[in-house]
């Protein structure tokens, strides 16, 4: 049985789970022992519910919360006051040829080979390096983090190899230079806030868009319709990325913490009571599989970002990371196969799926 069918398989289980989840009542336990709502409509008013619900006050230490998601409401809305426009895709136009110029490289890097593997050759350093521009550093410290990051992986409870980390971003918040987000939140935030949401960039941004370039290059891998689809219509490319984004989201549910008791689909809530608020719920509501006709991708709604005022920051940066990297990839390598039947996925706790570990390509020359 091919990978493609057992991902198909197992979102299709994952639907028929989630209906009848949802036959049992409103509520159902998670094996963490947090109450899950079932239904669609409750768990996207609960995701934009700020009033009464918090993320879980948790960081990359005991002392500072991840910035800015980790913070209390108060705090969360000052950051993302000041962080939010900095995000917007019409603050990020300065960044999107450094985005098309790597992309290209990548892909030019290895066009002629016949092969690669994707997630360490282009996937993870396209990843890397948006996110080293976006906040101002140098291009050639790129070799530097990438090393940093993979130690961290593979040694998550070690002592020192974060300590080193923390070295890194802390000379990385005294030299970076505008236009990048670290020199435009010095005036805004202490250090340590700079420091904390540097460190979560780092972990979600890049790893998410590593697990999603692979991921779009393994739907299109296995589907020459759709591959020949994108390159005869290159404007269907984003709606494609959007039901990658669907289907294959990172991470499962959002944390959240009641702040006072709620009713949930007829059920009392109780202050302080950890929910999880299932994502790949609201994804899978619009089926299990991309489809098209007639020349378009069939976009559907998709909440692998979150909704409401805690919607992650990075999406417009991860979905043009995407979109680019599979133009510049089409129109250099336009036929292209998995070269192994079994691709095995870096899965993390309940709530996150990391990707591809690897993601072997071949094609003609």
């Amino acid at each position: 049985m091919t990978t493609r069918l057992i991902w198909q398989l197992s979102r299709a289980q994952e639907r028929v789970e989630q209906i009848e989840a949802r036959r049992t009542g409103p509520l159902v336990v998670s094996r963490r022992g947090a109450i899950c709502p079932t239904r669609p409509e409750d768990i996207l008013a609960l995701l934009r519910d700020t009033a009464r619900l918090t993320h879980p006050m948790r960081g990359h230490d005991d002392a500072h919360p991840w910035v800015p998601t980790g913070a209390a409401p108060a705090q969360h809305v000052r950051y993302r006051g000041v962080l939010n426009p900095l995000f917007r895709p019409r603050a990020l136009a300065w960044l999107m040829p450094s985005v098309q110029e790597h992309a290209a490289a990548l892909v030019d890097a290895v066009a002629a080979q016949g092969q690669c593997e994707a997630v360490a050759e282009i996937a993870r350093r396209l990843a890397t390096q948006t996110v080293l521009t976006l906040l101002g550093l140098p291009a050639d410290s790129l070799e530097t983090l990438l090393r940093l990051l993979a130690r961290q992986a593979e040694f998550p409870r070690s002592a020192p190899f974060h300590a080193d980390l923390i070295e890194y971003v802390n000379q990385a918040i005294s030299t970076a230079r505008p236009p990048g987000v670290i020199a435009a939140l010095r005036d805004e935030f202490e250090e340590v806030e700079i420091l904390s949401f540097v460190l979560l960039l780092f972990g979600a941004a890049i790893e998410t868009t590593t697990a999603g370039i692979g991921f779009a290059l393994f739907e299109l891998a296995t589907d020459p319709q759709l591959r020949a689809l994108l390159i005869r219509h290159p404007d269907q490319i984003e709606t494609f990325i959007n039901e990658v984004v669907r289907l294959y989201s990172p991470l499962g549910y959002c944390p959240r913490v009641t702040l006072e008791e709620i009713t949930i689909g007829g059920v009392r809530v109780a202050p302080l009571t950890e929910l999880e608020l299932s994502l790949r719920t609201l994804n899978l509501d619009g089926g299990y599989l991309i489809t098209y006709s007639d020349d378009k991708v069939h976009g559907r709604p998709f909440y692998s970002f979150g909704a409401g005022a805690r919607r992650c920051l990075g999406m417009h940066v991860a979905r043009a990371q995407l979109s680019v990297l599979i133009a510049e990839f089409l129109r250099r390598i336009p036929e292209f196969t998995v070269a192994q039947d079994h691709i095995e996925l870096n899965v993390g706790d309940d709530s996150t799926r990391l990707g591809p570990i690897t993601m072997p390509l071949q094609w003609p020359t």
